[in-house]
């Protein structure tokens, strides 16, 4: 395959005019030089917001004053606990399985309805996988792992059904996801043996659907439950590295370009809510 640059006098013309046309020409130039790129060790931890310690301060502080804030005249409801998340679409043949926490609060708006506002952390992967570069027919092969974490919070309305200690609940919504997807390049043939590395973030919308069931363990005006709930997140497309948008030059290297892909999660969490 041939390198990809650029001759040093369109360089030093884009240094005054930019680059209107957004391309660089596919063929080597002897003498060009590469452009300067930031790179990372794929060992190299990625700097982020701890989303989870927010996550846990937040409603652990809220259940910590539910009891106070639960009473006949404000009967709201909380919950939280632990989830397992499943990527799907195509993300989810790059990114295996993984882990978070999650939280709702539910604000009543009549029988059986309430206002269901939702926020979830979770990280899956990093998976990694030998792809082939090119094509499946192709006989280069490429290493690449990919990870993602993600934030969304939203809101939607809730229906719930009780029979004696035990309720189900059917529940829809809406709200924004904060989408970080890492991924690392290695193995590439023999012209980047090393691993390459980058980070993509993406704020993007989610829609959300899904329904769990609950047993109630405790009474009084606050009571407890212990919930097992799913739900399928349907997110915007968001960016990671894949081995057929992968551009290599034999002077520069990799390119890590993200590729726009499918988002979509199943999650599953087991909570504990008190709240009638």
């Amino acid at each position: 395959m041939r390198d990809r640059g650029g001759t040093g006098r369109r360089a030093s013309l884009r240094s005054w005019w930019g680059n209107p046309w957004g391309f660089e020409s596919l063929r080597s130039h002897p003498g060009s030089r590469p452009p300067r790129r930031r790179r990372r060790d794929a060992t190299t931890p990625h700097r982020h917001l701890p989303w989870d310690l927010v996550l846990a301060v937040t409603w652990g502080g809220a259940l910590i004053i539910a009891p106070r804030g639960v009473t006949a005249q404000n009967p709201l409801r909380f919950s939280l606990g632990p989830s397992y998340v499943t990527p799907l679409g195509q993300l989810g043949t790059y990114v295996g399985g993984g882990g978070g926490a999650g939280g709702s609060v539910q604000v009543p708006l009549g029988r059986g309805v309430a206002l269901d506002v939702t926020a979830d952390y979770f990280a899956a992967g990093p998976t990694t996988e030998q792809r082939r570069w090119g094509g499946p027919q192709s006989p280069y092969t490429v290493t690449i792992t990919t990870g993602t974490r993600a934030f969304a919070v939203g809101a939607g309305p809730a229906a719930s059904l009780s029979r004696g200690p035990v309720r189900a609940t059917l529940h829809v919504g809406a709200g924004v996801a904060h989408v970080t997807n890492s991924s690392a390049v290695s193995d590439l043939y023999d012209l980047d043996p090393f691993a390459r590395a980058t980070t993509h973030t993406d704020l993007t919308w989610v829609a959300a659907v899904g329904g769990g069931l609950g047993v109630r363990i405790g009474r009084g005006h606050a009571p407890l439950w212990l919930e097992l709930s799913t739900r399928w997140l349907e997110m915007g497309r968001t960016g990671i590295v894949r081995e057929d948008h992968l551009l290599v030059g034999q002077i520069s290297g990799v390119y890590l370009y993200p590729t726009p892909t499918q988002t979509r999660f199943l999650l599953t969490r087991l909570a504990v809510a008190i709240g009638s």
